[in-house]
């Protein structure tokens, strides 16, 4: 499996949604580096994709929705209310935002929202379709100073398995 750089957020408009000003952050260094498990899981995705599967997550659905998309998005509009994304300017981080869909229901909300995610091939699709994506892990945050305290809301939906691997922790002795 080829290794492939993360790349920049582009600086160009939003392709289809109005957007607000992009935040200016610089890109967080890594902490760690993608395991090959992640590397893998999203390539999984695609072979999934083939067979019919378009979406892995598990959401809550309603009698009322008629189709996955309709419960997903009822759902990706359920955790932008509970965060409080309801106004615009508000600035909003996704942890682990894979192809955007999260970011652009904020942003048609005129939120200022970014992303973070492993996967080079997702930053560049989300940041290629007008959102602002890094390429990196929720730890390498953690030392970026420049990123603390500049957010009003963080979501973190469906990456909660991607936040650990065996190799960050040290055998005890």
């Amino acid at each position: 499996m080829s290794s492939v750089a993360c790349e920049m957020p582009v600086a160009s408009a939003s392709v289809g949604s109005e957007s607000s000003q992009r935040m200016t952050l610089p890109q967080p260094k890594p902490w760690v580096a993608p395991t090959e498990l992640v590397r893998l899981c999203y390539t999984l995705v695609h072979a999934a994709e083939a067979v019919g599967i378009r979406d892995l997550a598990d959401g809550e659905y309603m009698p009322s929705d008629t189709t996955l998309e309709q419960g997903i998005e009822r759902q990706l509009n359920y955790l932008l209310d509970q965060v409080g994304c309801n106004r615009p300017g508000f600035r909003l981080l996704e942890i682990g935002c894979g192809y955007g869909h999260l970011l652009r229901l904020a942003q048609q909300r005129g939120a200022d929202a970014v992303g973070v995610n492993l996967s080079p091939e997702q930053v560049r699709y989300c940041n290629d379709h007008g959102s602002q994506v890094y390429c990196c892990t929720y730890r390498d945050l953690l030392e970026a100073a420049e990123w603390h305290g500049q957010f009003d809301g963080v979501i973190a939906n469906g990456s909660l398995e991607h936040w650990c691997s065996l190799r960050m922790f040290k055998p005890a002795g």
